[in-house]
Order: C-alpha cells, then structure tokens, then sequence
C-alpha cells in the first residue's frame, strides 16, 4: 500500500493534466499512487493521462461517461484510493519537487497531531514569463474553524488529509456547483487540528483559457446559501462570520440583479453584525440596484437545480 494517495479531478484539461502529473512524478517522495478521475471528458484528456499510466503504474485513471460534477469526481477519486493520507492536486496546478515529503514529515512530527497540513501557494500567469502575481501564506495551525469560518485562507491543492477524516464527515457535499473544497476544510476543522508547512509547495496557474475559476453568480449563490445553512446549524460559529456570508451573498445576488434576495441577506447581515459598517453598506447598496428578472430567473433555476 503506498504511502499516500494523490487525487487529481479533471475535464477538458487536455492541454494541461501533464504538466500537474509531471510533477507528481517529480517528487523526492516517491511512495504514492495518483488517481485520476476524468469527469467526461470530451477531448483528448484520456489519452494524455492513458500514455503517462502505461508508461508509471502508479498512475490510476478512473472515468465516468458523463460529467457529475467536481465534488463527485474529488468523492470518487477518495473512494479508489488505498492510502490511509489522500493528497489533492487540481489538474491545471502543480507541486514543487518536495511537496509530498516536507508535508508527510510534518504530519508525522508536529505536536499538535493534525489530521491536515497544507503549504503555501503561489499564483502565477500561465504564460513564458509566469509572474508570480500573488503568494497565499496566510497560516494557521491548531484549532482553526473560527478562522476558516470567517474567510479562505488555504490553497487547496496544497493540502494532505487523513482518509478516515474524510470518510467520518461525509466527504465532498455533491450539492454544492462550486466551494465544494472550502466546505470540506471547514467540516474538517471541527474534527481535527491543521498544521502548515511554511514554504512554497504549490503553484497555481491563472489567465489560461481552460482555467476550471469562473464568476457565475448563479453557481456561486447557490455555494454560499448551503455553505451558510450548515454555519448555521453549529452554534460554534461566530456570529462575526455568519454576518460576513450574508455580506457575501447580498452581493452575489446584486451582482445577479436580484435585488429581493441581496435585501434579504443584507438585513440579515445586520441581524448578526449590527455594529459592522459594512453590513449597513451593503443594504444601502441594495436600495441604489434594479431589479433584473432575466438574471433572477436563471438564480431561481440553479436553486432548483442543487436543492
């Protein structure tokens, strides 16, 4: 049984899933397996990932005929793999050489006895010069669920977990079209400590045209009214974050033209913030949009789609 199992989701990533398995292979920790679940793809992405598997039978790759979703794909690609430590990689990112054995020793070694450790990440532009246009090395160890409730502070390509972590939270909520990762590390963090390796051990590529990132609203809201129903049912939440969310909504939805939904979670982000500014900001910003029922109707659809 390897040491760790590396789970790599992808779709149409023809142009780019070599470079992240590359770099799988590149580690100084060579004890690993990578499955590779292709979520229906309809390009050439199989026939990238089959040449590298025949070549390295370490290389598991795991298809499904039609696409389900990344949180499906991330679930399946946990259910296949034989490690007691699941280690996750996006199919346009990349590690550093060595990722996996700085990690591995450091879950192994802390004292805080984690059940995740993450690294920092870099973000570069996906072209020959690749500028680094931002380090995420916002760290922190221990308990961190106020935290991570609050605000995003870990790459998730960076991260290795234990399986039965996983497995005892439910893994990946399928309902959620997008921030299906977030959700995972804040489920994690009520169950278990994190500890952080201080180095830069992920490089995430932005500005290429198959890049998985997009800004639609719909999707969007629909990931943070789930995220925020679960923030609701644990009374360890901050009121501080719950209040953020609401925030948060209340502008995807003024985003979406749909002024009724953004007033609502703005009034219900001074409900639990009153003394937060910001709050107050975005139920004025509200009364200053109008209305548009075309992006309203498609906000309603993808409710009924993920419900």
């Amino acid at each position: 049984m390897p040491a760790v199992s590396v789970v790599t989701p992808t779709f149409n990533r023809s142009r780019l899933i070599e470079r992240a398995i590359r770099s799988v292979q590149a580690q100084t920790f060579q004890d690993w397996e990578h499955i590779i679940v292709d979520d229906g793809s309809t390009d050439d992405t199989g026939e990238v990932v089959q040449r590298l598997a025949a070549a390295d039978s370490r290389i598991k790759y795991v298809r499904t005929e039609s696409n389900r979703g990344s949180s499906w794909a991330r679930n399946a690609g946990v259910s296949n793999a034989s490690s007691e430590l699941v280690a996750f990689l996006d199919s346009d990112d990349e590690w550093l050489p060595e990722k996996l054995e700085l990690q591995l020793s450091r879950m192994s070694s802390s004292p805080l006895d984690p059940g995740v450790v993450y690294a920092i990440a870099e973000g570069l532009i996906d072209d020959a010069n690749r500028r680094q246009i931002y380090v995420d090395a916002d760290l922190h160890s221990g308990h961190v669920f106020n935290v991570l409730a609050r605000r995003s502070f870990i790459t998730f390509s960076s991260v290795v977990v234990r399986r039965d972590l996983i497995n005892s939270i439910g893994g990946f909520d399928e309902r959620m079209p997008r921030g299906m990762d977030r959700d995972l590390l804040i489920r994690l963090s009520r169950v278990t400590s994190f500890d952080a390796v201080p180095r830069i051990l992920v490089r995430q590529y932005i500005g290429n045209a198959q890049h998985l990132r997009s800004g639609n609203p719909a999707k969007t809201a629909v990931y943070r009214e789930l995220l925020i129903e679960k923030l609701r049912q644990w009374p360890e939440t901050p009121r501080s974050a719950l209040s953020f969310h609401h925030r948060s909504i209340s502008s995807t939805y003024r985003e979406a033209r749909d002024r009724r939904r953004a007033l609502s979670h703005a009034f219900r982000s001074i409900q639990t913030g009153p003394l937060d500014l910001r709050s107050w900001g975005a139920l004025v910003k509200c009364f200053g949009m109008q209305m548009s029922s075309r992006t309203s109707g498609v906000i309603s659809s993808e409710h009924r789609r993920f419900a």
